[in-house]
Formats: structure tokens, sequence, C-alpha cells
């Protein structure tokens, strides 16, 4: 046993002293050592002839820029990964571009060249990209006649100059969702034709555009670049010149590479700047890649991209890419805590097709966990899941959809996509933008099952400020579980779909529980279209169908092509569902309440203060002072503008405050009060739920008092004795 032991020992010494570090650094240079921080090498191209071995860790000095791709072709072990990070101060910079000098300005122009050969994607002026010469400039188009996959058709192309169509690409809004970018082989008479076919035909009306032609530069801060002639073409003002601002071209493909089948590697700490594709590219045959505490900004097409399974990206912030966020070709990975900001900022930018422009996309992967993410501002979808058991939970997802309307902060799509879970997220501030789109109707979801999806399930995620649709069941989804959740808002709060090009009914649903609060007169809480006229789309039952301004809107239907409207009661009856379901108990446009939304976006419980005021829930419970809101969860409350005294900060003074008591409850004639002997001269208050006061009185009589209330109306009161509420039920 003692000699294993020693063996044992030695083993472990051994190992641990073969690992290598080895040191980049900007003042470095090539002839050094580069195993020592004193002697670090300056590019990547030295570790082409070093074979790294488990436990080696390469560093790039914080704060340094290095120019340049690295190559990962050897694999760590689990106890001994192989490790990129950086040393000093900061974080190291892995930079995919080159800079630009030696401006020209062309003639009495504002025009300035500058001469660079290479591979360029995107053009940057003090860290900001600039945008490719297109036509029509920004936020204006050329409109499709009609169009096939490999070509368009539009009768004013016969009126622009022929050299527009030179070497020049298009980008066509195929579809709500999507702009689709390609090259032009040529131009015939009013035809189009692509060099490469798109995935979907545009329809009529469609906006498109011209882009990356030297003759279409004629706006400042638009570029062109002729890789023929290796010249970059920038247009300017007479009051800026390019010489005296810091100039990059995007020129190498990725920031790490991985190349063939690696696993148990280790990235950290490290900043990922202006790749032409990926910040990390990670291969089909990878495992066990960890990236945290990561920063990547500008790529091409995707922050990172991952293939493989069970990898790790945490902690990590993903700004201003042109594709996606994250690329997730893997299965049973992780990605958590991280931030988004600024993905998909260009139409014709990132990997066009019909995936583009979002932070997270799962590509048709499975087991995925992603959690903790926070996103702001996307052209398409915050996180689009597509795959078997995916689970989608705690996210953020904030003003999404900028450049497109056919999407969502959270999405799945197609057959493939079943057994999701979509949970305590946040949907926030996204609108949809039709621009490009020609009589679009479609109302962009906070949360959206689209065509085929199966089986998953939404539960306890809330809806804030997305005035389209809460939650949408497309055409032909089944099967999908809807319970827990707070659509705040909305025209549709929720929307289940059938489709007149896509029959196939949706069935075997289930929607309970859930909060669906309508915030205007047109909003509708409950929409059902199913042009088979079956709607046998599952169960609904138990949710709170919240429509305080317009109660004949709270269902909604189109039965064949004829749309009716349905107040709560005549809903319940055709639905044959809801039944123990509740309807708003005020008249939100007269009365003096207000709604209120509460949400708590983090992983503690929320005690929020109510202070004096008397709030009501969704059920007309009294809440007021303190309450908790458990983690990722919202509430809605209705703010009576009245106050009282909230005794020990509770919830629901009913059902604490013994100080006195009401029978029957409801009554019809006389109401009893008694305990009133606890309280010394006493003032007793009877009001609505919109604040008017109908009785008052002054006693200090000790036993039960009896009140007739048969002349009020039927509906909910309020009695105030002294400082303390209860309510009651008039019938």
């Amino acid at each position: 046993m003692k000699s294993i032991i020693t063996t044992l020992v030695f083993i472990v010494i051994s190992f641990s002293v073969s690992a290598n570090n080895y040191y980049f650094a900007k003042s470095g240079s090539n002839t050094n050592s580069g195993t020592n921080s004193n002697q670090p090498w300056r590019t990547f191209s030295k570790l082409g002839s070093i074979t790294l071995l488990p436990g080696d860790t390469i560093f790039i000095n914080g704060g340094d820029t290095i120019r340049g791709q690295l190559n990962v072709v050897q694999s760590g072990t689990a106890n001994h990964p192989i490790v990129f990070t950086s040393f000093g101060n900061g974080k190291g910079i892995i930079s995919g571009a080159e800079v630009v000098n030696n401006w020209t300005k062309v003639g009495t122009t504002t025009i300035y060249t500058a001469s660079f050969f290479g591979s360029i994607k995107s053009f940057f002026i003090n860290h900001k990209e600039q945008t490719l010469a297109r036509y029509p400039n920004e936020h204006q188009y050329l409109q499709v006649d009609s169009a096939q996959l490999s070509y368009l058709k539009d009768a004013d192309l016969i009126t622009l100059p022929t050299n527009y169509f030179t070497n020049t690409k298009v980008c066509v809004h195929t579809a709500q969702w999507c702009w689709e970018k390609t090259g032009i082989q040529n131009l015939t008479s009013n035809k189009l034709n692509y060099t490469s076919s798109l995935t979907l035909a545009a329809l009529q009306k469609y906006g498109y555009f011209l882009y990356d032609n030297i003759n279409l530069l004629d706006t400042i801060g638009e570029w062109q670049y002729s890789t023929s002639t290796g010249v970059l073409n920038y247009f300017s003002n007479n009051s800026f010149n390019p010489n005296n601002a810091y100039c990059e071209v995007s020129e190498y493909s990725n920031g790490i590479n991985f190349i063939g089948s690696q696993s148990y590697v280790s990235i950290s700490n490290l900043v990922f700047d202006k790749q032409t594709n990926a910040g990390i590219m990670i291969g089909s045959g990878c495992k066990n890649v960890v990236i945290s505490n990561c920063e990547f900004y500008r790529q091409y097409n995707y922050g990172v991209q991952i293939m493989g399974k069970n990898h790790i990206i945490n902690n990590s912030i993903f700004q201003q890419i042109d594709g996606h966020g994250i690329d997730i070709g893997s299965s049973k990975s992780e990605i958590h805590h991280n931030n988004f900001k600024n993905i998909g900022q260009f139409r014709n930018g990132g990997i066009g097709g019909q995936t583009n422009l979002s932070a997270i996309a799962v590509n048709f992967v499975d087991s995925n966990y992603l959690h903790h993410n926070i996103i702001d501002s996307t052209g398409y979808c915050g996180i689009s899941s597509d795959g078997n058991g995916n689970i989608i939970e705690r996210n953020i997802a904030s003003h999404c959809m900028l450049l497109n309307n056919d999407g969502a902060p959270f999405k799945a799509f197609g057959n493939l996509s079943k057994n999701q879970i979509f949970k305590n997220n946040f949907a926030l501030n996204t609108f949809g933008n039709k621009e490009g789109t020609y009589n679009g109707q479609f109302k962009t979801p906070a949360f959206y099952f689209d065509n085929y999806t199966q089986s998953c399930t939404l539960e306890n995620n809330t809806s804030y400020n997305v005035p389209g649709t809460g939650i949408f069941l497309n055409a032909a989804s089944h099967d999908n579980i809807v319970k827990g959740n707070v659509i705040y808002g909305g025209d549709f709060c929720l929307n289940i779909n059938g489709s007149q090009q896509m029959p196939a009914p949706i069935t075997g649903g289930e929607v309970k529980h859930n909060v669906f609060f309508a915030l205007q007169n047109n909003d509708v809480c409950f929409r059902q279209v199913d042009y088979t006229n079956a709607f046998n789309f599952g169960s609904n039952d138990s949710n709170y169908l919240w429509q305080g301004f317009d109660t004949t809107h709270v269902g909604f239907r189109i039965v064949g092509t004829t749309p009716t409207f349905y107040n709560f009661k005549n809903w319940q009856a055709i639905t044959n569902g809801d039944l123990h379901s509740k309807n708003a108990f005020v008249n939100l446009n007269v009365s003096t309440f207000t709604s209120t939304l509460l949400m708590n976006q983090t992983d503690n419980i929320s005690k929020i203060n109510l202070g004096d005021t008397i709030y009501l829930d969704l059920d007309s419970n009294i809440v007021c002072g303190n309450i908790d809101l458990p983690p990722f969860t919202s509430k809605v409350l209705l703010n009576t503008h009245q106050h009282i005294f909230c005794a020990f900060g509770v919830n629901d003074l009913m059902d604490i405050n013994p100080t006195f008591n009401l029978y029957p409850n409801p009554c019809g004639q006389i109401l009893n009060i008694d305990a009133l002997q606890k309280i010394d001269n006493y003032s007793i208050e009877i009001f609505d739920v919109v604040g008017k006061i109908y009785k008052v009185i002054v006693s200090n009589y000790k036993t039960e008092l009896n009140i007739n209330v048969a002349d009020l109306n039927a509906g909910l009161y309020f009695i105030k004795c002294n400082n303390f509420v209860k309510k009651f039920v008039k019938e």
C-alpha cells in the first residue's frame, strides 16, 4: 500500500510540473521565450509550433490588444483544462480588426480613400460600426412587384443607373420575421437575378435595398470596399477627417477557433472584438468548454458560436453584435448570467436568412439550460429556442424586435420544438417594427409558440409594455401548457391563432391560473381563431379575464370569417370553459382606481412597502403595508387612492385584523358589526370601490352594531372603522 501511494503522489507531482504558461503582450517579441511574463510573445503565430498539454495556460496582458486568431488544436482534462486568460491589470483583448491609416481626400468631394488588401466585413470609426453604402438610404426601400427564390421583379428598376447593379448585393424583406441577403447576378429589364437563392420568395410590395457598391456611396457615414482594387472608401463631411480618428476594418474570422474535437478548455477574463465570424467558435466535436467573465463586441456573425455538447457560458457581456450574441448548436449546455445589449443592429448584417439578429438562438438542439440572462435591444428575438427539452428560466428580455415584426422576446418554432419549459421570465418594452412591410397585421407578442410547437410549457412568466400580444400560440401548435402567467396589457393578452393557410387545428392545450389584464378599451383578454370551426383547443379555466374598461371585450372569436366579441358570461358559455375564472369587479373607465404591476426580477424575496394606501388584489382582497413578492414573479394590484393605518404591515387586513367583525358577508339587508368594545369613540364609514361615502356613523356603542344596508346597490363595499378597513359584499 505504501508503494502505491508513493507512486500516485509522484504521478500527480510530475503532471503538475509538466504544465506550462505562455504569455502574450503588445510590447512582446516573438524572439522572447514566451514562457514568463517578462518575456512575452507578440503574435499568436508562435503557438503554431507548440503542442499544448493538459494544464497549460495561455496568458494575454491585461489591457493589451493582440490582433489575429488563436487556434485550439489540443484538449485538456477534467481536472487539468487548457486555459486561456489574462495576466496583469484588466483583460487582454483579442481583436479581429486591423488599423487603417493614411486617408486621402478625393478632389473637392468629402469622400476619403485608403489602401487596404484583405477580406473586410465591417468598418469602424472610434469603435462605432459604419453603414455600408446602400440605395435607397436608411429607412427607405424599393418595393417588390413579384418574386421567386432566385429573383425579384420591380418595374422601377429600369429607372435606376445600370452601374447600381454591378458587383452589388441586395437585402430583401422576404417575410415579417426576416431580411435575407444575397448577391446580384444581373439585371434584365425589371428582373433582378440573385447569385444564390433565398429561402423565401418576398411578398408583393415588401421592401428591399441595394448595398455594397461604390456608386451607392452618397451619405455621410457610409463606406464601401473594393476587393479588386484594395481601396476603402468613406463618405465624410466637411468637418471630419478620418486621419484624425481611430479607424479599423474587421479582418480575422474568429478570436479563438476550435479546430477538430477538443474538450476541457477554459476561457476567462478576455475581451473579443470585431471578428468577421465569431469571438469564439467551438466546433461540432467539442465538449466541456467553459467561457466565463469574457466580453464580446462588434462581431459580424456571432459573439460565440457553440456546437458539440456540455459547454458553459456565464457572466459575460455581449454588445453591438451584428448577427447572434450566442448561437447554440450544442446540446446539454448551460448559458447563464450573461448580459446582452444592441444585438442585430443592421438588416443586412450578420448571417442573413430567416434566423438572424437574436441575442440567443438555440438551433434545434436539445437539453440546454438558459437562465438569468439579461437582454436589452435586439433586431429580432431575445431568446429563440428551437429543440427538445430546453429550459429557459429567469431571463429578462427588453426592447426586442427592433428590425422585424413577427417574432418575440421569447420564441419557439416547429415540430422539433417540444418539451421545452419557459418559466419565470420577463418580456418587456417590445413593439415590433413593420418597416418595409406592406399591410402587415401581425401583433408582436411577448411569448410565442410558433407553428407546430408542441408539448411545451409557459409558466409564471410576465409581459409588461408589449402592446401587441402577450402570449401567441400559432397554427398547428398543440398540447402546450400556459399557466400562472401575468400578461399586463396587449391588444390580445392570449391569442390562440388558427390559420387559413395552415388549417391544422390547435389542440390539447391547457390555459389555467393566468392573469390576462387589459389596459385599454379595445384590449381582448382571450382571442381564438380556428378556420376549421372546431375550437377544440383543450381546457381553460381559473384565469383572471380582467377587462375593466369594456366588458364586451373579454373574449373574441373568428367563426369562419366572422369576428365576434363576447362579454365574460357569454365567453364562458360559448367556450364551456373558464367556469372558475374571474372577471373585473370595477369599471376602470369611471372609477378612481388605477392598476399597478409589481415586479420582482431578482432571486430574493422582494419586500415592497405600499405605505398607507389601500390596494386590492384581483380577488378584491385588501392589500396594504408591506408585501412579499417571490423571486422572478409579478403581481397586479388596484390602487384605491384611499388611505388607512395598516396594522402590523400586513397584506390582508380582513384576514388578520381582529379589531371588529362583520356578518353576514355577503349580506342583503342588515350588516352586523361586533367586537367594538375594543375601540373608544369610533367612527364608521361605508364607501364603495370608487371612494364614494354612503354612510357615516359616530358612536361609542360597545356591543353589536346593526346597520341597514338594504338601500345600497349590489356590489363591493368597504367599512372603515377609525383606522381599520374591511370589505363586504352587498347582495
